[in-house]
């Protein structure tokens, strides 16, 4: 039997408060570059209200008409763990997001330039952190409790292909895996995978943090883009706790050793069945700081040796590549956007410097497929993430020389499936199951705080989405 603990689902007060924040002020969807604000004609609540409140009593078309738009959005995940090994219990995660746009040519005469600012609300406690602990969140929207930016920058465009985007940049919404497929699961690897978070220094540029940087595109047509960034490669530094509380703002910057990253993207259309859109990403990224090894000291003794020298050796740089795939397969004869998808992403890194080394992720979706529901979704989705060979060799070596007694790492995946449908207009409700093999990368036995460690883990839960 394992410890048995509730995190409560939050006060009254406070959820009704952002609620209203949700519903009142900006807020961001951690979305695509192309997909940050709200597609024309998508379902939203104020569609369902009397003109004064749909509008702003005029004011929201007025300000639609200087270049101005808005996207709310308030996601809330309930989840609780299933079985009876490891620590047992429940949580409530809710994040109000924001988005304000304003299109600087309408607004100032400033002539192809665009101001972007997001924000989050975030409240309430995370699964993973308290209960599964496994090395990639089961909800996406885990973070720590905070009022903070997200991505706030300015972009100028160079005619109709070129495009230059400065500030502070959410690389998750811009590079890294992005396939608009993954979208659907709420597992957090779908999103920042394991092989940037866990591999880059605290974390990188993804949920819930934004760093300095900018980012240079360029669409050599409707089909084809390429694309690159330069990031602040550690906005935050050294320090013992998690990065998004020692910045909880969302507004330090350090500007230490670069963070460089290319991609290239490529559409297409399958001439059968009417035609199935897809898409392709190949990327890779380069960071010029130092990386410690995972296995060897300076001396090149193992570092779990009582002789060794006590310092790791340190590597210069580290780098990853990467790949997307996001295929329709069947199309619906009355709507292109809703059929059968498959997607899938896999990344390498090298294994000395970094604890994964290999990561692979992928799923199917089916949209618009129940009758007379056109905007409901469900999928499956799976993923991988590989201990890399010198983490699990360094795991190896202090059970040798007697300074470990926790399970030895060697993987960790997860198995989800859910259910997106529309109970109203912008209104979702998304119940979902995670199926968790070797959280936090090793099987049963002890962890390191002499509790049983399960080698599998199973949650449930529902998530609800607000759109206004």
């Amino acid at each position: 039997m394992g410890e048995t603990g509730s995190i409560g689902f939050g006060k009254g007060l406070g959820a009704c408060a952002l609620i209203a924040f949700a519903l009142a002020a900006p807020a961001r969807a951690q979305t695509a570059d192309d997909d940050t604000m709200a597609e024309p004609g998508q379902p939203t609540i104020a569609s369902a209200l009397p003109e004064p409140w749909r509008t702003w009593n005029g004011l929201r078309p007025a300000l639609e008409d200087r270049g101005v738009t808005f996207a709310f959005t308030y996601l809330s995940d309930a989840m609780r763990t299933l079985g009876r090994e490891g620590r047992q219990g429940a949580s409530y995660m809710g994040r109000a997001e924001g988005v304000m746009e304003a299109d600087l040519e309408k607004l100032l005469g400033w002539r192809g330039a665009r101001f972007h600012v997001g924000g989050f609300v975030i409240h309430g406690v995370g699964l993973s952190h308290h209960f599964v602990r496994n090395l990639a969140n089961v909800s996406d929207l885990e973070a720590t409790a905070s009022l903070r930016f997200n991505d706030v920058w300015i972009e100028q465009k160079f005619g109709d292909r070129l495009s230059l985007r400065v500030g502070r940049i959410a690389g998750d919404s811009e590079f890294f895996f992005y396939a608009p497929s993954a979208s659907l699961p709420v597992g957090g690897a779908f999103g920042w995978t394991p092989l940037t978070s866990l591999n880059l220094p605290n974390g990188g540029p993804g949920y819930p943090l934004a760093w300095p940087g900018a980012r240079l595109r360029y669409d050599a047509g409707e089909r084809l883009s390429l694309q690159i960034g330069v990031f602040d490669g550690d906005a935050l530094g050294p320090g013992l706790r998690d990065p998004d509380v020692r910045d909880r703002a969302g507004v330090r910057a350090r500007f230490s050793a670069p963070f460089v990253i290319g991609e290239a993207q490529v559409k297409y259309t399958l001439p059968v069945f009417g035609g199935l859109s897809g898409q392709v990403r190949i990327g890779a990224w380069r960071h010029f700081g130092r990386f410690a090894d995972q296995r060897f000291d300076t001396l090149g003794l193992p570092l779990a040796a009582p002789a060794r020298a006590g310092a790791a050796r340190f590597h210069r740089g580290d780098f990853a590549f990467y790949g997307v795939i996001d295929q329709q397969v069947w199309r619906s004869a009355d709507t292109a956007a809703n059929g059968v998808f498959v997607w899938a992403r896999a990344g390498i890194a090298p294994p000395d410097r970094n604890p994964i080394d290999l990561y692979i992720d992928g799923g199917v979706n089916f949209i618009g497929l129940v009758p007379g529901r056109p905007n409901d979704r469900f999928g499956f989705a799976a993923y991988y993430a590989r201990i890399s060979s010198a983490a699990r060799a360094f795991d190896r070596d202090s059970r040798l020389f007697g300074a470990w007694t926790a399970p030895l790492r060697d993987r960790e995946a997860l198995v989800e499936a859910t259910y997106a449908f529309e109970a109203a207009p912008g209104f979702a409700v998304q119940p979902h199951v995670q199926y968790i093999i070797h959280p936090g990368g090793a099987g049963r036995g002890f962890d390191g705080e002499g509790r049983i460690k399960p080698a599998r883990a199973a949650t449930i839960g529902l998530r609800t989405s607000i759109k206004y």
